[in-house]
């Protein structure tokens, strides 16, 4: 098997695919992340791609492959019998357009987007979700041929790693004076950061402490947000890398998964909401039908309503006030992440489906 494409492989989604693909395939890597120059890197991967794709029986467009859709569309003209897999993680049209809504849907650059989405479905002989919801979006977005075979790949969770991160390292932005809640991720629409601001000046007068690890669209928004509220509970950190950042999940009290208002918010199975249960910890993040049918709400975490600020602070206000009643919860969801969500799962799948 061939994996190609301009991707993080350090991004640990990325490596744990990789790794799981690599107990059925004989896998050879060609990453053009260094490319700076975007004309060179488009040369690059098509050249890269006919010389080596010709001498494989499957190709791995790994994630974010829409990128080379037009490229992709030649090599699958001239290799018409080679098997395209397309990492279908995200959709550039619904995170651009319908998420973040960044361009407007009138646009010819959303017609830009949903093409290139089109195109690389339609090129796809197999395609590959993380969950069932977002399956359904793509199969009814970019109208995919029932022929074509689809296979869902959960979020697959480094356990050896995150055992391993030590949670005795010094975070001066933690107060062993107050009630730790951390947040990490980007700051996007499906994460819904304002929620989480709002819900802490409903929290005021608790004795909280809100950590928000991260940055992104509405960064400075949000920052002007906290300014405006003359919010005294919520501490910045912009950046940090992932095994200091497992470490800190292991040092708070609390954490908080996602609450934004969008369809995309409501189909995913946010990788911070596995690492967080994985180390153990209490979590609250706003309900959707993807977690719910791997996790039960008071037994496995705790569920408030998406793009809903005032749940959201009452959820925490009754975790903090019960915290010592609740707290046994914090291991419940182990034995389901190795159920769901393991590499051992991943290696599963793709043995039976490839």
């Amino acid at each position: 098997m061939l994996i190609i494409g301009s991707y993080n492989r350090d991004y640990h989604r990325n490596k744990l695919i990789i790794k799981a693909l690599s107990f059925k395939f004989n896998v050879r890597e060609i990453n053009l992340l260094d490319y700076r120059n975007n004309i060179l890197k488009h040369f690059s991967f098509l050249f890269k791609l006919l010389f080596n794709g010709a001498h494989h029986d499957y190709v791995y467009l790994m994630f974010p492959s829409y990128q080379f859709a037009f490229e992709v569309l030649l090599f699958k003209i001239i290799f018409f019998k080679k098997k395209i897999i397309y990492d279908a993680f995200i959709s550039i049209y619904d995170t651009n357009v319908q998420s973040n809504k960044l361009i407007s849907k009138f646009s010819l650059k959303s017609l830009y987007y949903y093409i290139i989405d089109f195109l690389s479905c339609f090129l796809a002989d197999i395609l590959i979700f993380d969950t069932k919801e977002h399956r359904l979006f793509f199969e009814n977005k970019f109208h995919i041929n029932n022929k074509k075979i689809k296979i869902i790949i959960p979020v697959i969770v480094n356990y050896k790693f995150i055992d391993q991160a030590k949670s005795d390292q010094d975070f001066k932005f933690f107060d062993n004076n107050s009630f730790n809640i951390l947040f990490y991720g980007k700051y996007t629409a499906l994460h819904g950061v304002e929620y989480i601001v709002k819900a802490a000046k409903y929290l005021e007068k608790e004795n909280l402490k809100f950590i928000l690890v991260g940055s992104g669209l509405t960064i400075k928004k949000i920052r002007k947000t906290v300014k405006e509220l003359s919010l005294k509970n919520i501490i910045f950190v912009e950046k940090m890398d992932y095994k200091d950042l497992i470490a800190c999940i292991k040092k708070a009290d609390l954490c908080l998964g996602i609450f934004g208002s969008t369809e995309k918010a409501r189909r995913v199975v946010p990788n911070k909401v596995l690492d967080y249960l994985a180390c153990g910890k209490l979590v609250v993040t706003g309900r959707n039908t993807a977690l719910e049918r791997c996790f039960k709400d008071g037994q496995d975490l705790i569920y408030c309503n998406m793009a809903d600020s005032q749940d959201l602070a009452k959820k925490i206000e009754y975790i903090c006030h019960n915290y010592d009643n609740i707290k046994h919860i914090e291991n419940n969801a182990k034995s389901k992440i190795e159920d769901f969500f393991s590499l051992k799962k991943a290696i599963e799948i793709i043995k039976n489906k490839f």
